[in-house]
């Protein structure tokens, strides 16, 4: 979200994707599946150059006399040959073994799975969360317990060095590069430039930006997200290089991997306010559930009510930016609510958070609440509509 948040919260849309982020699926799901062996298309897994011809021709490869013999690695037991494909960190040799034969195959799936789970996934759930302000104080003004000691260091250390150098002009240009790839204010900028590059995934979250960026309009093909190249441009381009976690990957490779996998379908607007889902706070143990945000849908029983275009948009989305919007100065919000909810200093600001299933919430022998957990979408929804209410429609 951009902007005032008086303008900006009420007029903010749906975000589905949000949600499948924040989405942390029963330990059996899969994001990402390997395609049955049977299943598979031989003659187009493996690109080789054909001595007949200057083009590209794909086959598969000839079966190795050691399959028939026992001889060599054919020799290896399955569990040593997992243990093998387990320390191999370069997608590129995990997908040559995958796609040697039917019995790698089968040992290599699960390795594949994982590996692009992680490489290709955009995962937010139990990751810290705060919708900051462009007022907020970075230096002194943040929610306690967020950060810990060394990060607070490390924002106090970049701020301080980003203050000093605007007493000498010569040193402009070295923040200027950091500070066009963000829409905001230049101190606020550094601190989470600075927080950002020392996470302990920082490359892989860049290779991942740089994926999703070049895979606008394709969001459901692995290839594309591999290659970021239209289809036209790929089907020409079949030895261009591509980025690729831990080195690069060519577009013939990328169309391997389409072969070999299929991502599992993400969840639908239906399904997360059907009842069976939860947004859950993790630190505070409190969950909001999603039927009750769909039964603020439901028109008012009064026709001559006017129409209720906010509470009609009303998702789990607001729920998250309402509770984490956090700024030093209440007066920037825009917002003509005078009440006692004090919505920039949100209560679950910092907090780490996922979509869970609600049935995971529930004892089982009594359907209540499990110990620890408290449903609070009753509280959390009237705060909204309060806020609503005085602020847009001055009540």
């Amino acid at each position: 979200m951009e902007g005032n948040f008086g303008v900006s919260f009420w007029e903010m849309r749906n975000d589905i994707g949000l949600m499948n982020v924040l989405w942390c699926p029963e330990p059996s799901h899969k994001r990402i599946t390997t395609i049955p062996y049977a299943d598979l298309r031989p003659e187009r897994i493996i690109p080789r150059t054909s001595s007949n011809s200057s083009g590209n021709q794909y086959c598969y490869p000839n079966p190795s006399a050691a399959n028939t013999t026992g001889k060599g690695f054919g020799l290896f037991s399955v569990e040593l040959v997992d243990l093998i494909i387990d320390h191999v960190d370069d997608l590129e040799d995990i997908i040559c073994l995958a796609a040697t034969c039917q019995r790698l195959y089968e040992i290599s799936r699960h390795h594949l799975e994982v590996f692009l789970d992680i490489a290709f996934t955009i995962s937010w759930a139990g990751d810290r969360l705060i919708c900051i302000g462009d007022w907020t104080e970075v230096d002194d003004d943040l929610p306690p317990g967020m950060l810990d000691d060394d990060e607070c260091d490390l924002i106090n250390e970049a701020v301080y060095e980003y203050d000093a150098s605007q007493l000498d002009p010569s040193a402009e240009d070295d923040y200027n590069p950091i500070l066009k790839g963000y829409i905001l204010p230049p101190r606020l900028a550094i601190a989470l430039h600075a927080l950002r590059d020392a996470h302990p995934d920082a490359e892989l979250q860049r290779f991942k930006r740089k994926i999703y960026k070049h895979s606008s309009g394709y969001p459901s093909t692995l290839y594309m997200k591999l290659a970021g190249h239209s289809s036209a441009s790929a089907s020409t381009s079949a030895s261009t290089s591509v980025p690729g976690p831990g080195g690069r990957l060519t577009l013939a490779e990328a169309r391997v991997l389409t072969q070999l996998t299929r991502r599992s379908a993400p969840l639908t607007e239906e399904q997360i306010y059907s009842g069976k889902y939860v947004l859950r706070n993790i630190v505070m143990q409190e969950y909001v559930r999603g039927d009750a945000i769909r039964a603020l849908w439901d028109p008012p029983s009064d026709s001559s009510s006017p129409r209720r275009l906010f509470v009609d948009r009303l998702r789990f989305e607001h729920v998250l930016v309402f509770k984490t919007a956090w700024s030093t100065r209440g007066d920037g919000l825009g917002i003509r609510y005078s009440g006692p909810v004090q919505v920039h200093r949100g209560a679950w600001s910092g907090h780490v958070f996922d979509l869970v299933e609600t049935q995971s919430l529930l004892d089982d022998s009594d359907g209540s609440d499990a110990e620890g957990w408290s449903d609070v979408s009753e509280k959390v929804l009237n705060e909204i509509m309060e806020v609503w209410k005085e602020d847009i429609r001055g009540e």
